[in-house]
């Protein structure tokens, strides 16, 4: 993509045809599947998308006393005064008037031949009787379905029984195939929205209903239900509070110009004014691309926060609370956008939210990224001064002292990540500590906001919900102390992702990141099991029989201790203390594959796995001397797969 020089700064050029559709191409890479698209409309030749709704009851619960018209205009937020309804205005508003919505609705109810319970997780059951009972006109795009009001019941549930539910949640299930024809078998494809009853107990039901339009539509939400983190920063992260859209998903949308975008690759933008989204013009924001040799995986985005909150006492206007900083995967999923958090223990106001814009006095620095000098918002001129800068060779370290949500280090082409959820992988897996496999979600959940993970003086590795480490109010999630040493005394830590037989491991070392020869104190977390020589033989045991991984580098199996009563080997003859391709460790990874690695990590022979729990284990199977089996088990002892050892598997 073509670049120019902007003040000190290298920023992508946007009036390059093809660095533009690149850039576009990027960031609509986060969208959900639709058939609906909107990227082609203007202000000038908006697009409209027509919406149908259909109310659907059951036998055993009906709400025929209640007018459609009634509960439709409901859930559109239709004013008699104006007779405007906030769902159309909203979509063109927040599209800048490239979109229009064609509201249509089915006037009576449409009546179920089953009782509620008997389509309890069967929303398919639900559209296909639908489907032969109305016929989804062919000019619909988008079909939302709606029941009963009068069973709403408990908020997030849809009729709650013991016995189950038939909807949790309103959803939206983009392209499904409705009206087929008998005769030819074609059919109407439209995005489905069902809507649970639980929306009318809502100050604003039609907020839901925005909320699963721009599903619809494309966007993902802007929250991550697996830690309880909703920021309310638009109206896709907490339809109740966030009313309003967030500059890069308008330009996920194509309901913004990149015209309006600094996206900046390397250099400092040195007191750069950013405008506020509704501005007339203006810069509304700064984007840094991923990089395609993979240090930064995510686009981060820096524009001015808007309102939080409605127009109660309990709004609070946030675009003089700093700037907003969020990270975007670029991939097509919910919850791919998050936003980075200043503090997570002062004005908890929203649910927290309100801790993530990054004002005066206060930074953001991450993989490679800073954002300083950030000055008061001017409400003359709708903007923020600050500056941005991104680091033109920067590289994930190896080791470090802490690391911040979503921030990574890296050997090779392993990477050890604490994400944005607060969850640690290494290699993208989940890592194996004290012997199993890792598993955060239940001391994740309702932690709040912004996390990090370091190694306390006392040589712990600590994952706390905050900012930064060492906070003396920090919330510690977990302090990972199983199976360390005891005779670790105070002082400084560190830890390091290094890479031993090929397989990638966080060693913890006592000493400074920047020492020549820190002390190893032990290995914290790893990617696979690894079974390796160390002072003596790595031995398998099974009655008389004994597997030894020697020193040397050979696989033997014996029938008598200390290497006597041989009985068959892996290298056969060598005659010599030097073999070739010597097998170093047993490794098997969290697919249940088996390597036998060389000292370089270099696999001598590999089994390919056959499923299973990880950590895997080694056993060895001698209830028939005549063939003696190396079995691999997973963590809940069932058997993976043997290997017969015989002449077979020699090389």
């Amino acid at each position: 993509m073509l670049t120019k020089a902007f003040s000190t700064a290298t920023v992508y050029d946007t009036s390059d045809p093809d660095t533009r559709s690149n850039i576009l191409s990027q960031i609509r890479k986060i969208r959900l599947s639709s058939p609906v698209l909107t990227d082609s409309a203007t202000p000038a030749a908006p697009q409209t998308v027509k919406v149908g709704f259909v109310f659907c009851q059951f036998q055993n619960v009906q709400d025929s006393d209640k007018l459609v018209t009634t509960e439709y205009q409901k859930l559109i937020g239709f004013n008699s005064g104006t007779n405007k309804n906030e769902l159309s205005d909203f979509i063109n508003t927040q599209s800048n008037g490239r979109v229009n919505l064609d509201l249509v609705y089915h006037a009576s109810w449409v009546t179920l031949a089953g009782k509620y319970e008997d389509y309890q997780g069967q929303q398919d059951k639900i559209v296909k009787e639908l489907d032969q009972k109305h016929e989804f006109d062919n000019s619909w795009q988008v079909a939302i379905i709606a029941f009963p009001e009068k069973y709403a019941g408990d908020a997030g549930t849809f009729f709650k029984e013991t016995s189950g539910t038939v909807l949790a949640g309103s959803y939206c299930s983009n392209g499904c195939k409705v009206d087929e024809d008998q005769n030819t078998h074609l059919v109407q494809t439209v995005n489905l929205i069902f809507l649970d009853p639980s929306v009318f107990n809502e100050k604003r039901p039609h907020y839901t209903t925005i909320h699963e339009v721009l599903h619809a539509l494309g966007l993902p939400d802007l929250y991550n239900a697996t830690v309880n983190r909703s920021f309310g920063w638009s109206v896709m992260s907490d339809c109740r509070q966030g009313w309003q859209l967030t500059g890069f998903e308008k330009l996920a949308l194509g309901w913004d110009s990149v015209d309006n975008y600094l996206f900046l690759k390397n250099g400092a933008l040195t007191n750069q004014v950013i405008s506020k989204q509704s501005a007339a013009s203006g810069i509304k924001g700064v984007i840094v691309l991923p990089e395609d040799n993979g240090t930064k995986e995510d686009f981060y985005t820096i524009e001015i926060p808007q309102q939080l909150g409605d127009t109660s006492s309990s709004k609070k206007d946030c675009a003089n609370t700093g700037l907003l900083v969020m990270v975007a995967k670029p991939v097509s999923g919910q919850g791919s956008i998050s936003p980075f958090v200043k503090s997570s223990n002062s004005d908890n106001i929203f649910g927290g939210a309100s801790n993530a814009p990054f004002g005066q006095g206060t930074q953001c620095s991450t993989n490679g990224i800073s954002i300083t000098d950030i000055g008061l918002y001017n409400p003359t001129n709708n903007n923020v001064q600050c500056t941005i800068s991104v680091a033109e060779n920067y590289t994930n370290p190896s080791s470090a002292t802490q690391l911040r949500e979503n921030e990574r280090l890296q050997s090779g082409t392993w990477k050890f990540m604490l994400d944005i959820t607060g969850n640690l992988t290494l290699g993208g897996l989940p890592c194996i500590y004290n012997n199993a496999l890792l598993n955060l979600s239940g001391d994740l959940f309702n932690k709040g906001y912004g996390f990090c993970a370091y190694v306390d003086r006392n040589g712990v590795f600590t994952l706390a919900a905050e900012t930064e480490a060492n906070k003396s109010n920090a919330v510690i999630v977990k302090k990972f102390d199983q199976g360390i040493p005891s005779d670790l005394s105070t002082g400084d830590y560190f830890f390091k992702l290094e890479v031993i037989y090929g397989v990638p491991q966080i060693a913890i070392y006592q000493g400074n990141v920047s020492d020549a020869n820190p002390t190893f104190k032990y290995c914290l977390f790893q990617y696979a099991s690894v079974f390796a020589p160390k002072t003596d033989d790595y031995v398998l045991n099974s009655g008389t029989y004994h597997l030894n991984l020697q020193k040397d580098g050979n696989l033997a199996l014996y029938t008598q201790p200390g290497q006597t009563g041989w009985k068959w080997s892996y290298f056969q003859g060598t005659g010599s203390a030097v073999i070739q391709n010597a097998i170093k460790a047993i490794v098997i990874d969290q697919t249940g594959q088996m390597t036998w690695a060389d000292s370089n990590g270099t696999a001598v022979k590999s089994f390919p796995g056959k499923g299973g729990l990880a950590p895997f284990s080694l056993a060895l199977d001698s209830s028939n001397p005549a063939n003696i089996y190396l079995l691999i088990k997973d963590a809940t002892g069932i058997e993976s797969q043997r290997i017969l050892l015989d002449d077979s598997i020699h090389p």
